[in-house]
């Protein structure tokens, strides 16, 4: 500034420099440029000490965030090894990847912390209280790291078998995880704060002392401008309060726009921390399991991530500016495409399961996902499409099918898929008219090869069974295994008459009966077996299917009654044979349960007239048929295994007529003749029957006679002996009834105690 002596002319007020006052204005000019050095130093001061504040406070922030980021790694590396410990084999492929994406961040972050590494916002070098406190104290926190790290490490190359919660990296990692390092990050963590805080406060005091030094500095300026000045020093001084109070003026600005841009600062650090969460999250999840495409909104690739690669074969060189028309499979037309894209440009995106073609060729299905991206005007920019190979999800459900509708051993349809075919087989015929014929198939003598030669050649009869019934009949019907060794031939759409139909079914069953009385070659074995089929047309819906199959396997039935290898047609009479059969047995069963049955006692008389004994003959009073023969009823009882239970009332009713003779003076010597059935006789507890007959009504055993059979005698005569021998040595006699009826030989009946 310039300080300048006015005179008084006539003309007015005039100025003239005073020597002095250009004196002084350039020592001023020079002292003023000082003061204004200084203040440009001060102002530099204070811009690099905010600076300075401002990275520190990034730096601590940064260590912070990445140790807390350190300890979250920690924890969540326990609790995916206990994960990997608990989860199926077949999930553990997957918990070792994850195990290992955790392992390789964690690793990142503490060379970060250890070395410095600026992309992630960590000082470089590292300051030294955070190397002491990784590396020179007993704490150690470097080997801790490393010591967790490697363990986790060593996990992932232990076997399935060693993956148990007693595994010692496991234990390992848990505690280490809960206990130990989570404190020495956390005493990190506290330490670098306090080294921050008190680094800041040490900027701060620098701040203070140059603020210091610099008034300082000013106030000997204004003394030594003051002293050869004196007359200026209201001036002088003046002009100083002005400056004083303009700088206190702008200070108070610099702070206030320090504190604002501190603020700001603040905010976009925890912006930037958000932002960097963010795109962790999204690179986690753009390289998940699933496959990733972007494209644009031309449906050019523009990027694709590693599960793509894994999953087509294609790199991201291959396909990065091409569209995924590399990927059709051929198998969708454009209409379907046509349509997903319609569904994405009205509801913004489209789901289900498409063909793609792998890199190698080879097709294979999987779930796809497309999503449109749009901007603010609704435009859309981009395509996200996420995908899953299928195949072992397609192969499972097909799996399950034909497990459910198929036989495993013959690869044949089973029960239920003849049901259902059946079922849509009848309702066809009812608007076609035509006719259609079920041949139920069951093997001779089968039991006998199983029996013989093992279940394992029964298999392979089986197997070569099916082969040869379905190559006798065409593409349209249906060849199921009913089960055991039965097998079932649906044949559709035969003539319209029903003459004509069956000349066609009897021509098919006459060739799979030729086909199946062929040798078979089962292994080192040749074999021959045949079969028999029972044949029942159907037309419409005019019976059941439960029907339907009764009498396709009565007439099979007939075929073996009729000697086996031979094809028999349904005949309704026989159907009503055995209506009457099962209507009778269930007669029999009620009858039991009722006491409908009654014994005559038919007397045996010597030729002196002398009556010796009496044969127990049973009769049924039936409630509507009245007296019913044992010709009638006793083959259904025995075929029924009634006979067991009808033969013990009739044996326990005997004894009890039996006691009672014994009180009648001319009947005391009278013997009683049971009739035991073959069925009967051969039960384990038909002596410990006999025994309680006889104990607990009191008859007298030696006056108790049974008859038995000559068709007991061909299977296990020496059981029969022993039986008898038991019951003889208590007094009971035995005769043989009906003999010359059976097999039996003189050799057998002398072996016998026959009475």
């Amino acid at each position: 500034m310039v300080v300048t002596s006015t005179k008084k002319s006539g003309a007015g007020l005039t100025q003239a420099p005073d020597e002095q006052d250009v004196t002084i204005a350039r020592a001023l000019t020079w002292r003023y440029a000082i003061a204004l050095v200084l203040v440009a130093t001060l102002c530099t001061a204070a811009w690099l000490s905010l600076h300075w504040v401002i990275n520190e406070q990034k730096s601590t922030a940064a260590v912070v965030n990445v140790s807390g980021r350190q300890r979250m790694l920690s924890q969540r590396t326990a609790l995916f090894a206990q994960l990997l410990v608990n989860a199926p084999v077949a999930k553990r492929p997957e918990w070792r990847q994850k195990l290992t994406q955790v392992i390789d961040l964690m690793a990142l972050s503490h060379r970060g912390l250890t070395h410095g590494d600026a992309s992630l916002g960590l000082p470089v070098p590292v300051s030294p209280a955070v190397r002491a406190m990784y590396f020179d104290t007993p704490v150690n926190l470097d080997e801790q790291v490393n010591a967790y790290l490697d363990a986790a490490r060593r996990l992932l190359h232990e076997p399935d078998a060693g993956l148990t919660q007693s595994n010692p990296y496991v234990l390992e990692l848990t505690q280490s995880a809960q206990h130990s390092l989570l404190a020495a990050l956390d005493d990190m963590v506290a330490l670098y704060q306090r080294e921050g805080e008190a680094n800041v406060a040490q900027l701060q005091t620098a701040e203070t002392v140059f603020w210091l030094l610099t008034l300082l500095l000013l106030g000997l300026e204004a003394a030594l401008i003051f002293r050869p000045f004196a007359r200026h020093v209201q001036h002088i001084i003046g002009k100083l309060q002005a400056t004083t109070a303009e700088l206190t003026v702008h200070r108070t600005d610099l702070e206030s726009l320090v504190n604002q841009r501190t603020q700001e600062l603040q905010q976009q650090t925890q912006a930037l921390k958000a932002s960097k969460d963010q795109l962790r999250i999204a690179a986690i999840a753009f390289n998940a399991q699933m496959g990733m495409t972007v494209c644009d909104a031309h449906n050019t690739i523009l990027q694709v991530n590693q599960a793509f690669t894994d999953i087509t074969g294609y790199t991201a060189e291959e396909v990065v500016g091409k569209t995924p028309h590399v990927l059709s499979s051929g198998r969708h037309g454009d209409a379907f495409y046509q349509a997903m894209f319609a569904s994405i440009a009205k509801d913004g995106m489209w789901a289900g399961e498409i063909w793609n073609r792998h890199k190698n060729g080879g097709v294979f299905p999987e779930w796809l996902t497309i999503t449109a991206v749009k901007d603010d005007a609704g435009a859309i920019t981009h395509y996200v499409a996420a995908f899953s190979d299928i195949s072992e999800r397609k192969a499972a459900e097909s799996q399950i099918r034909n497990l459910a509708f198929y036989d495993p051993l013959t690869n044949l349809p089973n029960r239920r898929l003849l049901l259902d075919r059946l079922e849509l087989a009848m309702a066809a015929s009812s608007r076609t008219e035509a006719f259609n014929a079920l041949l139920f198939i069951d093997l001779d003598n089968f039991k006998n090869i199983n029996d013989t030669l093992g279940h394992h050649v029964g298999d392979q009869l089986l197997r070569q069974a099916a082969q040869r019934i379905a190559e006798q009949v065409r593409m349209e019907d249906t060849v199921a295994r009913f089960g055991g060794d039965e097998f079932v031939v649906m044949l559709e759409d035969l003539a319209d008459s029903t003459d004509q139909a069956g000349v066609q079914a009897e021509s098919i069953g006459q060739k799979i009966l030729h086909a199946l009385h062929l040798p078979y070659s089962l292994g080192e074995l040749v074999c021959t077996s045949s079969a028999s089929i029972g044949v029942a047309l159907f037309s419409g819906l005019r019976e059941s299917i439960d029907d339907l199959l009764k009498r396709a396997d009565i007439s099979m039935y007939q075929a073996k009654a009729s000697g086996r290898n031979a094809l028999r047609f349904f005949d309704p009479e026989i159907e009503n044979i055995l209506q009457a059969k099962a209507l009778l047995e269930t007669e029999l069963r009620e009858a039991l349960a009722q006491q409908q049955f009654c014994l005559y006692y038919q007397p045996q008389v010597l030729a002196d007239g002398t009556v010796a004994g009496a044969e127990a003959l049973v009769r049924w009073r039936h409630p509507q048929r009245g007296m019913v023969s044992p010709a009638e009823f006793i083959p259904v009882a025995e075929q029924s295994g009634l006979i067991v239970q009808l033969g013990q009332w009739v044996l326990d009713t005997a004894c009890e007529q039996l006691a009672r003779w014994q009180t009648q003076t001319d009947k005391v010597d009278c013997m009683l003749s049971v009739n035991v059935s073959v069925v009967q006789f051969r039960r384990a507890d038909f002596v410990d029957r006999v025994i309680s007959a006889l104990t607990r009504t009191g008859a007298q055993p030696s006056r108790l006679k049974l008859e038995l059979t000559e068709s007991l005698l061909v299977d296990d005569v020496d059981d029969v002996i022993q039986k008898m021998a038991t019951l003889k040595t208590l007094g009971v006699t035995f005769s043989l009834d009906d003999f010359g009826t059976g097999y039996s030989s003189l050799a057998y009946l002398s072996r016998l105690p026959l009475d």
